[in-house]
């Protein structure tokens, strides 16, 4: 009160505060003001890091290191939003382009709400979340699914030379079941690609891991049961009319189901298991696992648990990121029992947005889709 820090403090330029570590009221004013600039626009995401680099051995700065993220995080969002420019003439080139580039803007889309959600409800993050959201809608989730209807309209969607999910057993599978290699198989329901570049890059983090990513075009429905079976070896697959799926007439659902379709085509033994019952077991019960089997499939399910329920579906974004510790942790299990190599995959990703889908966001369907057999 004496130095009327509080007061002093506001007028100093940004250049001139962010060298003032001394007080606490300091570090609050920089923090308000790189959401502000980050609420104006008139401050870049490089600015924003540099200052954030500048702050982060101080004192105050942990108190404060939410409302740091959260501009940073917008700041990202806004950057890859703007190097974005939504054009598809092909299944091919859309997968590419979206794994090259464009899955940045789901991602800080994400990490943008998460942040923001941890900052406060001042008035300038409350602005913040409903700049993001409008931004994020209008100016890439429409654009980016008309882009897409318009290619699953023209273009035959089995013959396209990008990676395909029903195919994922026979390419990346089939060479372990040989009884000389091993392999451990995560599935994540609605792990979408996005969350994967930031498993793959925590793994990197790890030394004893390599890790690498690459898209896998998920089958039409997209929905769990249609996703999951299409991961089992077979040679076709049908649906009823309640949406069950059936690998070669054997039906698909549940782990015990999944568990003999594996088991009947991997000659070197294959089993399921539900990544809570992998986790409760010991080191040496998993090892005598992988001594009896080649292939181990792991089901785990956090985002679509949540994100599939009405009453918790706006925690998605939590789950994600309790997801990505998850898997973590399972990667640390199996590799404790000597899992050398590794596939983490999902059975379809998932579309958020942090507000209610309106009426006009919704395609009409033609005459020829007005009977869907199967709602889910």
């Amino acid at each position: 009160e004496i130095l009327k820090i509080r007061y002093e403090i506001p007028k100093l330029k940004r250049e001139q505060a962010v060298n003032i570590d001394s007080f606490m009221f300091d570090e609050a004013h920089l923090a308000a003001e790189l959401l502000s600039s980050a609420s104006d626009r008139t401050i870049t995401l490089r600015e924003c890091d540099d200052i954030i680099s500048r702050r982060r051995g101080g004192y105050w700065y942990a108190d404060f290191e939410k409302k740091y993220m959260a501009a940073r995080e917008t700041l990202a969002f806004f950057q890859s939003l703007n190097e974005v420019k939504i054009d598809i003439d092909s299944i091919e080139a859309g997968v590419h382009k979206y794994a090259g580039s464009w899955f940045e803007v789901d991602r800080h889309y994400r990490n943008s709400l998460y942040s923001l959600k941890k900052a406060g409800d001042d008035t300038t993050v409350i602005k913040l979340i409903e700049d993001v959201q409008k931004a994020y809608l209008n100016k890439y989730l429409l654009k980016l699914n008309d882009s897409w209807q318009r290619i699953v309209e023209t273009h035959d969607l089995k013959t396209h030379g990008a990676v395909r999910q029903n195919g994922f057993y026979t390419k990346k599978i089939m060479p372990f079941c040989d009884g000389q290699k091993k392999i451990g198989v995560i599935i994540s329901d609605a792990l979408r690609y996005e969350v994967g570049v930031d498993i793959m890059e925590e793994i990197r983090r790890e030394d004893k891991f390599e890790a690498s990513i690459e898209p896998i075009v998920s089958m039409l429905p997209s929905y769990t049961q249609l996703g999951m079976a299409a991961l089992l070896p077979h040679r076709t697959l049908r649906l009823d009319g309640k949406g069950n799926v059936y690998a070669d007439e054997k039906p698909t659902t549940g782990t015990q189901n999944r568990n003999t379709i594996l088991s009947g085509a991997c000659k070197g033994g294959a089993l399921a298991i539900k990544s809570d019952d992998l986790m409760n077991l010991s080191r040496d019960a998993i090892r005598d696992y992988k001594r009896d089997n080649d292939v181990l499939y792991v089901y785990h399910n956090r985002i679509d648990s949540v994100g599939d329920k009405r009453d918790t579906e706006e925690r998605v974004i939590e789950a994600v990121h309790e997801a990505i510790t998850d898997i973590l942790a399972l990667i640390r299990k199996l590799a404790s029992a000597d899992y050398y190599n590794m596939i983490i995959t999902a059975d379809h990703g998932f579309l958020y947005q942090d507000q209610p889908v309106a009426d006009t966001d919704y395609i009409e369907l033609g005459k020829e889709w007005s009977e869907a057999f199967f709602r889910d």
